[in-house]
Parts: structure tokens; C-alpha cells; sequence
């Protein structure tokens, strides 16, 4: 796989995560009669907030989970050294932060935010990128161990944005 490829496709997941989101919202508003807020305000509650951004944050880490699991399969695969392998999770981190990049230039809440808060969703999603691309890639074969990896993304990834969402409020 090219590494141009990682980058269109880190993309590509990332519009993919923003459309199940926004089907999840919808889908939680015709259930339960109260949708699941997409953009924060004053008026939810911390409890609503915090399982807003595990669920957005488990969406997010599955769908690239996915994807790492079918394009790095060893058994299709030769042999991939670490670099490509980090390199591959660094690019696909940044095309999936482009998503959110964009979508937040329309986001007066960000758009208000200071420019570096902008940077951690990218250290966020290269960082986990890299992870789940190294441990799927080299322990393809213990399902196990990739459920723990996968949760610990999903764990990380959540924590990160709570961390942004106190800072930006």
C-alpha cells in the first residue's frame, strides 16, 4: 500500500466516522427521544457529554480498527518494516484529522478556540493511528490482545477529548 493512500483513505474513514455519528444521533433522537449532542453546549449535563464522547470516540476507533485489520492483514501482506508501518499510521492519523480540521472551521466553537488547541486532535488520532496500526499489524493473530488494543484506543482517544472539552469551556 502506498503511503498517499493512507493519507486519502485516513480521510475518507474519518467523513465515514462523522456520517455513523451523525445516524447514531439521529437514530438515538427517534429511540429515545433525545439525540446525542454532536456539538456541546451549556445545557448538557456531564454525565451526557462524557457517554457522548466515549461513544463518538469507540465509533471512531472501530472504524479505523476495521480498516487497519483488512489492509495490514499479514496473510495477504509481505512483510512490513516498522517504519512503514509507523509511517502508514502517521498518514492515516492526519487524513483523519483533515476531516475533523474541516469540519471545525465550521465550528464557531472552535474556530473561537486558540490555534495550538487545534493541534491535539492531530497528536490524538496520529498517535492512536500509529498504535492500532503497529499492534494490529504485529499481532494480527491474538484476537484477544487486539480487543484490549482496541479498547484502549477507544479509552485514550475519549480521555484526550475530554481533556479538549475542559479546556475549551
Amino acid at each position: 500500500m502506498r503511503y498517499f493512500e493512507s493519507l486519502v483513505i485516513g480521510f475518507l474513514i474519518g467523513c465515514t466516522a462523522l456520517l455513523v455519528q451523525v445516524f447514531t444521533s439521529v437514530l438515538c433522537e427517534i429511540i429515545f427521544a433525545t439525540p446525542l449532542p454532536l456539538y456541546f453546549s451549556t445545557q448538557e449535563t456531564t454525565p451526557v457529554i462524557i457517554r457522548t464522547i466515549f461513544i463518538i470516540a469507540a465509533i471512531e476507533e472501530v472504524l479505523r480498527s476495521v480498516f487497519i485489520m483488512k489492509k495490514f492483514d499479514p496473510r495477504i501482506i509481505q512483510r512490513i518494516s516498522s517504519k512503514s508501518l509507523i509511517m502508514h499510521g502517521t498518514l492515516l492519523g492526519c487524513g483523519f484529522m483533515l476531516c475533523e480540521f474541516l469540519l471545525a472551521l465550521v465550528n464557531p466553537q472552535y474556530t473561537n478556540a486558540a490555534p495550538y488547541l487545534m493541534m491535539w486532535p492531530l497528536i490524538i488520532h496520529t498517535t492512536v493511528s500509529i498504535f492500532l496500526t503497529y499492534m494490529i499489524y504485529t499481532h494480527y493473530f491474538r484476537k484477544a490482545l487486539l480487543l484490549c488494543t482496541v479498547l484502549f484506543a477507544i479509552f485514550y482517544h475519549a480521555c484526550a477529548n475530554i481533556m479538549i472539552f475542559i479546556f475549551l469551556n
